[in-house]
């Protein structure tokens, strides 16, 4: 349940709560499976919203061990179940922490451990937020590699048009794309910076 909470807040903006939810469910999810999730999810998503970046890396760092310790699913199940996230789930909330630093080369490693299975599983929804997470990575790393942000973004709408002919994808990327068109926006304008 505290997952869930913290999965609201974090999306309504509330940073400082969802890092409470998480932290109070790390505390009632002891070692076992949920702890995973709540601590990438949770956790390392929260702090690194809040610009927290040691916070980030202990919480990732914490999610791995702690996914060692569990059993891990096959596939790629529901994000908001009960059970244990599987190490594509884990790379690609950490990436989603590191995104919110601006620090790319993170991103990209975990992009990397994630994709594989992520492509494995079909969800058009997921390699699509996994590439949005890669473009805004590379709009706010301190290079601000826009050519390269372009080039993801371009994969992403391509991939989610064929999956919307197929009628198997929404059309759009969500709250998550949206601020990242305005993070790229802003720091392609010289006045902005």
């Amino acid at each position: 349940m505290r997952g869930l909470q913290s999965l609201c807040e974090y999306y309504a903006q509330d940073y400082h709560a969802a890092l409470c939810f998480a932290q109070d469910g790390l505390a009632y999810a002891n070692s076992g499976p949920q702890s995973v999730r709540l601590g990438v999810n949770g956790v390392a998503r929260a702090r690194g919203k809040l610009g927290d970046t040691d916070g980030v890396r202990r919480a990732v760092d914490t999610a791995y061990d702690l996914l060692a310790r569990n059993e891990a699913p096959d596939g790629f199940p529901s994000s908001v179940s009960f059970g244990c996230y599987n190490p594509a789930q884990t790379a690609s909330n950490a990436a989603t922490a590191y995104v919110s630093l601006g620090m790319a080369e993170d991103v990209d490693r975990y992009v990397n451990l994630a994709m594989p299975e992520v492509t494995r599983s079909g969800s058009v929804w997921t390699r699509s937020l996994v590439l949005i997470d890669q473009a805004a990575a590379a709009v706010s790393a301190a290079t601000g590699d826009l050519d390269r942000a372009s080039r993801l973004a371009d994969r992403r709408d391509r991939h989610l048009g064929r999956a919307a002919d197929r009628g198997g994808a929404p059309t759009h990327g969500g709250t998550r794309s949206a601020g990242y068109v305005a993070m790229g926006q802003h720091a392609s304008d010289p006045g902005g910076q």
